[in-house]
């Protein structure tokens, strides 16, 4: 879902990564949280701990407000606004 709705958020997640010296890659991000979870769920607690996921875990949260805000007809400009302000980005939009 975070490549359907990279044309209105992708800038958000692009500058989180970068902030952390990293590059948005959705496969990579999908396999960091599995990883992540199976370690939790699996009582797996002598594994490193994966600390990208924390970032993958904040943008998908931004991934689902999208969505919500998609499904009730909200256009796409004003979830980039809705986003800025809920998540307090300060992003000029």
């Amino acid at each position: 879902m975070g490549k359907d709705y990279s044309d209105i958020i992708g800038v958000f997640g692009e500058h989180l990564y970068k902030l952390n010296d990293q590059v948005l890659k959705y496969t990579e991000m999908g396999q960091r949280l599995s990883d992540q979870r199976n370690h939790f769920a699996h009582g797996d607690l002598d594994k490193e701990f994966i600390g990208l996921s924390l970032l993958d875990l904040i943008y998908i949260e931004y991934v689902i407000y999208a969505m919500q805000l998609k499904y009730y007809g909200i256009d796409d400009n004003n979830i980039r606004k809705a986003i800025n302000e809920l998540f307090h980005l300060s992003f000029a939009i």
